[in-house]
């Protein structure tokens, strides 16, 4: 299933991994936050927060993003490459 990608989130890929993050932190915990799913996933938040900046995740971090967080419909490579 195709995830709809606000208006806000087509402006760059910082913000569109900024988006992804997000819906993967709701789907993880009630709370959305990124600090909860940054700690169950072994990564920093300082780590997310780096990535986001960038506009990009390191493989390794995405692959744990992905793992952790199943059936959200973001893929490793949306986290590698958000586009």
């Amino acid at each position: 299933m195709p995830i709809c990608v606000p208006e806000w989130a087509k402006a760059g890929p910082s913000e569109r991994l900024r988006f992804y993050l997000l819906t993967l932190a709701v789907h993880h915990n009630p709370s959305g936050s990124l600090s909860v799913l940054a700690k169950s996933c072994n990564v920093g938040k300082t780590t997310l927060l780096d990535s986001i900046k960038r506009g990009y995740c390191s493989r390794n971090v995405a692959l744990a993003l992905v793992e952790a967080v199943p059936g959200t419909g973001i893929s490793e490579l949306d986290l590698l490459q958000p586009k």
